[in-house]
């Protein structure tokens, strides 16, 4: 069963220009990663040095993979000196999604297929709908 895990934390003001930089340099090396399905890193509007990460392994020996990788090494000696408090991770389960994809396994559409991906540029998952034309 797929595993989705949140990570969030606050970086020091003066630190935020090279936490962000470590940020996408993160996302991209995890974008090939085996195993993992999403990484989504989001920051805060109202406060631009809080973080939000949200990940999907496919598995939790891909996760275990991912924990113990270079890419996340590299990450965390950037992150984890610039950081005023431990980051908080939390592990959920899908009860309900707009995804496409069953949260439960023989569903629909089931995870072990991993994520799908669309041909248009709407997000994998997105309905197909045209704006609706109103006559004046």
């Amino acid at each position: 069963m797929p595993v989705q895990i949140t990570a969030q934390y606050q970086v020091r003001l003066d630190s935020l220009a090279v936490c962000k930089a470590a940020i996408s340099e993160f996302v991209e090396a995890v974008r090939n990663e085996p195993g993992t399905l999403e990484y989504v890193a989001w920051q805060e509007v109202a406060d631009p040095t809080r973080f939000l990460h949200h990940f999907v392994f496919k598995d939790r020996t891909a996760r275990d993979r991912h924990a113990t990788s270079e890419a996340v090494k590299r990450f965390t000696g950037i992150l984890y000196a610039n950081i005023v408090a431990p980051v908080q991770f939390t592990e959920y389960e899908v009860i309900a999604s707009t995804l496409g994809r069953s949260p439960r396994p023989g569903g629909p559409i089931s995870q072990a297929q991993g994520p799908r991906r669309s041909r248009s540029s709407r997000p994998a998952g997105a309905p197909d709908v045209q704006p609706r034309r109103t006559s004046r």
